[in-house]
């Protein structure tokens, strides 16, 4: 019994461990990516924080494979584009509208497009990372975006709004070509 316990911490141990090595040149190439800041995020998940349980039957309405709090967006169109000094965004969005401005006058989804009002770029070292933190306004709302990029191409982003509950995406970046601006 002793053994088999042992064996599976090896194992475990092992597994955890394994990290895929990203060399200098890597992380330079990804430096020299997000410095020019002309990147796309497309998103496979949403995970809304505040879980849409308080509506009977809202799992039946969700795409296959999702949970209410987990729902795949892939077949489902959504972006976020950083241009040097400005932001496009369009993301669907699950969750709770908490200041109510009216019938027939909100956006169902996330969408802005234009320069935000403020910006902040961390680059993370020990976990080769880029986090990118902006300030935006619309007509009824204000966010936060933080976006986590890895040079893996995997994302994620957190969205914080001032009349809806909070939402995360994860997904992949890629570079935009001048073709796609």
């Amino acid at each position: 019994m002793r053994l088999l316990i042992i064996g599976f911490l090896c194992i475990f141990y092992s597994c955890a461990t394994t990290k895929k090595a990203i060399n200098d040149a890597e992380i330079e190439r990804f430096k020299n990516i997000v410095s020019n800041e002309n990147i796309e995020l497309e998103f496979e998940w949403a995970k809304p924080t505040a879980l849409l349980t308080n509506v009977q039957g809202i799992q039946n309405l969700l795409p296959n494979g999702s949970s209410v709090g987990n729902i795949n967006l892939i077949g489902n169109p959504n972006y976020f584009r950083i241009y040097k000094d400005s932001l496009a965004i369009e993301l669907p969005y699950f969750g709770q509208q908490q200041l109510p401005n009216g019938y027939g006058n909100r956006e169902n989804g996330i969408t802005f497009t234009g320069k935000p009002e403020k910006k902040e770029i961390f680059y993370n070292k020990d976990k080769q990372q880029y986090t990118l933190k902006f300030w935006a306004r619309s007509k009824e709302d204000s966010y936060v975006f933080v976006v986590e990029l890895f040079p893996s191409n995997v994302s994620y982003l957190y969205v914080n709004s001032t009349n809806r509950t909070n939402i995360n995406y994860d997904g992949s970046w890629q570079i935009i070509t001048k073709e796609e601006k």
